[in-house]
C-alpha cells in the first residue's frame, strides 16, 4: 500500500527544518473572509490578539533560539504550506494521502464554543479547498479529541493538551486516548 503523509514536528522552527516546517498552518490564516489578505486591519488586530494571548509567541523561538516566533512569521508559514500540500497531494502517486498538521484545516475543526472569537482563526485555518485529494487530515491544536469527515476527507484530532500538572489531574481533553489508531 502507498500512503503519502505529509507531516510536521512543531518542537523544530528553524531554518533547517524548512521542508518539514511546510506543513505547519499559520497561526493567522485566511479563516472567513474578514482575514483574507485585502482586509489588513482585520488580519493585524488577530495577529495581534494572537501575539498577546498565545502560548506559542512567548515560548517558540526561531533563528538558534535568539528570535521570539511572531505571527507574521506564521502568517508566511501559511501562505507556504498551502501551496505545498495543494501540489503535494495533486502530484502524489499513492493510493492513500495523509496531511498532519498543527492547526485544524476546517471551520468544523474549532474548539467547540468558540466559534465567535476571532483567536479562532489562530487554532483553525479554512483550507476546505485543499481537502480534494486528501483522506485523511490529523490535526491537534485545539486540545480536544475529534473525528468527523467533510466530504471524502477523514478528519480527526486526539491531542492531550496542556497537563496534567499535578497527580490525579486531568489534561486539557479529558477523552484524550493515548492507545488512538487511525487505520487507513
Amino acid at each position: 500500500m502507498q500512503c503519502l503523509c505529509l507531516s510536521i514536528d512543531a518542537d523544530e522552527w528553524n531554518d533547517r527544518t524548512e521542508l518539514l516546517s511546510l506543513c505547519e498552518f499559520g497561526t493567522v490564516p485566511n479563516f472567513e473572509e474578514n482575514l483574507r489578505r485585502e482586509n489588513q486591519s482585520m488580519r493585524l488586530t488577530v495577529m495581534m490578539r494572537a501575539a498577546e494571548g498565545m502560548n506559542d509567541y512567548r515560548k517558540i523561538r526561531k533563528k538558534a533560539y535568539q528570535l521570539r516566533l511572531r505571527p507574521a512569521d506564521t502568517l508566511a508559514r501559511h501562505w507556504k504550506s498551502r501551496a505545498f500540500i495543494e501540489r503535494a497531494t495533486r502530484e502524489a502517486h499513492a493510493n492513500h494521502r495523509v496531511v498532519v498538521s498543527h492547526h485544524g484545516c476546517v471551520r468544523e475543526a474549532m474548539r467547540a464554543g468558540t466559534e465567535a472569537d476571532v483567536l479562532s482563526a489562530a487554532y483553525t485555518s479554512d483550507c476546505s479547498d485543499l481537502l480534494e485529494n486528501v483522506d485523511l487530515w490529523v490535526y491537534g491544536h485545539t486540545h480536544e479529541s475529534r473525528d468527523f469527515t467533510v466530504g471524502r476527507t477523514r478528519i480527526v484530532s486526539n491531542s492531550k493538551g496542556y497537563g496534567p500538572w499535578k497527580p490525579g489531574e486531568a489534561s486539557d481533553n479529558p477523552i484524550f486516548d493515548p492507545n488512538y489508531v487511525i487505520e487507513i
